[in-house]
This record gives C-alpha cells, sequence and structure tokens, in this order.
C-alpha cells in the first residue's frame, strides 16, 4: 500500500473550524455530528480502559479489498516519540540551521528553547487554524515564529533570516530521524490481522515524505497531520478527520506516547486508546496483542 498525504483532504478539518472543546470523557458522544452519533454505539467507559466506540456497520469488502468480518478495522498512530523519533528537538534543530551560516554563534539549546516556549501550534490545541492548511503558508508561520526566536536569542537579523531559509530541510533530513525496532513488527502483525493503519500526528505538512523516507511508507494507507488538517490533538477535530477518512470504520484505536494528546484526545472522542513508551506507557508489541485480544 501507498501512504496518502492529507494535504489532498483539508476539507476534513475545516467543518468545525470554529467550534471549541474540552477533554471531557463523560461528553464523548457530544463530540460527534449528528449524522455520526446517529451511527455510534458507546461502550461506556471502565476503571481501565476508556469509551469504546463502534462507527456504522462492516462493509462486505472494504477498499484494500479484504473481506469478511476484518473490513473496517484501523489504527491510528502518533509518529514522532512513537513510530520514530528525532536525535534533535526543535530548539536543537534551530540550533543547527544557525550553526550552518553562523558557525560561532554560541548559544545553546537551553538559550533558544524558552524562545519556543508555548509559541508552537500544539501549544495552543485548543484554537483551530485552517487558515495555515497550506503547507507554505504552515512554514511561513513558523519561519515568523523561528525569527522571533532567534532575535530574542539575541541573533542578529542577518544570521537569524539566513537560518530560518535553512530550518526546513535541516529538520526533514532523514538522517536525524531514526524508526524504533519495535515499529515494523508491530505494523506488520496487525496488518496481517486486517487491520489498515494512519498515522495521525501533530506534525509538519511533508510528514508523508518523511514516513517514505524511512521505509514506513508501505504499512500505512494514509498520513494525517495537524499542519494539513488545522486541529492539534488533542482537539476532537483531528480525530473526526481519521475517522472521515478512514470511512466510518467498524472500530479504531489511537496508540500513541502522549497521555494527553493521544490518550485523552482520543478517548473523549471514544476512541480506545493505548499509552506507549515511556515509564507508564507499553511498548509497540504489547499494544498490538491488546488491539488484537479487544478485535
Amino acid at each position: 500500500m501507498t501512504a496518502r498525504s492529507s494535504s489532498a483532504f483539508g476539507r476534513c478539518g475545516r467543518h468545525a473550524a470554529g467550534q471549541a472543546f474540552a477533554v471531557d470523557l463523560r461528553a464523548a458522544t457530544d463530540l460527534f455530528d449528528e449524522d455520526v452519533r446517529g451511527r455510534a454505539t458507546l461502550v461506556p467507559a471502565t476503571p481501565d480502559r476508556g469509551p469504546l466506540l463502534e462507527i456504522g456497520t462492516p462493509t462486505a469488502r472494504d477498499r484494500t479489498g479484504r473481506f469478511g468480518d476484518v473490513a473496517g478495522r484501523w489504527v491510528f498512530w502518533d509518529f514522532d516519540g512513537t513510530l520514530a523519533a528525532r536525535d534533535r528537538t526543535w530548539s536543537g534543530t534551530l540550533l543547527d540551521a544557525l550553526a550552518a551560516v553562523e558557525p560561532d554563534h554560541g548559544l545553546t539549546v537551553e538559550t533558544l528553547r524558552p524562545q519556543l516556549a508555548s509559541r508552537l501550534p500544539w501549544h495552543d490545541a485548543a484554537t483551530p487554524h485552517p487558515h495555515l492548511n497550506d503547507a507554505d503558508d504552515w512554514w511561513a508561520a513558523m519561519r515568523r515564529l523561528f525569527l522571533g526566536a532567534y532575535l530574542r536569542a539575541g541573533v542578529a537579523e542577518g544570521p537569524a533570516r539566513r537560518a530560518v531559509g535553512g530550518f526546513r530541510d535541516h529538520y526533514l533530513d532523514p538522517a536525524h530521524w531514526s524508526v524504533f525496532p519495535d515499529s515494523a513488527a508491530a505494523l506488520d502483525r496487525l496488518s496481517a490481522a486486517g487491520y489498515q493503519h494512519m498515522i495521525v500526528s501533530n506534525h509538519v505538512p511533508e510528514l508523508h515524505w518523511l514516513v517514505s523516507a524511512l521505509g514506513l511508507a508501505d504499512h500505512f494507507d494514509e498520513v494525517l497531520t495537524s499542519a494539513s488538517v488545522g486541529f492539534e490533538k488533542p482537539h476532537p477535530g483531528i480525530f473526526r478527520c481519521a475517522l472521515e477518512r478512514a470511512g466510518s470504520p467498524r472500530t479504531a484505536h489511537m496508540v500513541g506516547d502522549n497521555p494527553t494528546a493521544d490518550v485523552q484526545g482520543a478517548r473523549a472522542v471514544g476512541l480506545p486508546a493505548i499509552l506507549v513508551r515511556g515509564p507508564n506507557g507499553v511498548g509497540l508489541a504489547d499494544a498490538a496483542t491488546e488491539i488484537l485480544g479487544g478485535r
């Protein structure tokens, strides 16, 4: 299979652009449009999981040609920190981009990090940004943010502008990314059981390209990014968009490493979610086992 970029499907993020939200499990069904609620069965939460949601009815054949009771089963995956990781943070990438044009800049990550605090799009997930769904518009907004960070840190405007111009290439360089050793095996195991996969990530517009460069594209039917649909996890808009792109699936699960963006956000719209990595998360093999056990 070949992953499709969300950039072609911006419309699925626009219908609720003005709606506010709160991560509230008690109000899960109210986060859906009326037509979705009419086809949804919500199983209440228990102490060890969020509410389970089944939407629509299974079809005889899904769009990949699979038949029977495997149709309409999806896993939504976070990307950074779940399937792969970058060796440098956003602040670190700013430092690398600056070093390329001003090697003796004298700054550190600790100097730059506060200049980005609370300013990246996912720091204000309650505010949709459909006006930035175009990749060039999104990066133009980010360049303004990065320029401000450099200037506040004391970088002269000339080098700062040149560094901003190189940031995009630095960030997307596959040499700085690595896929976790257990990612492919978990994806393969679930695919063999009939599941389809979608990346649902707070990420740059070119994530589909990066997924391909890292050798993961064949595992995914869709790549959905916040930059392309105008919603940052945990906003329900991005999860609604994922469900729409999946064609109102029979079942879907969210897997991610962020307790708020991935787990609370998904559960707030009725999606069962599994926390992975970190001190409180499980490995991807265990996540796959949990998904297969629930079917």
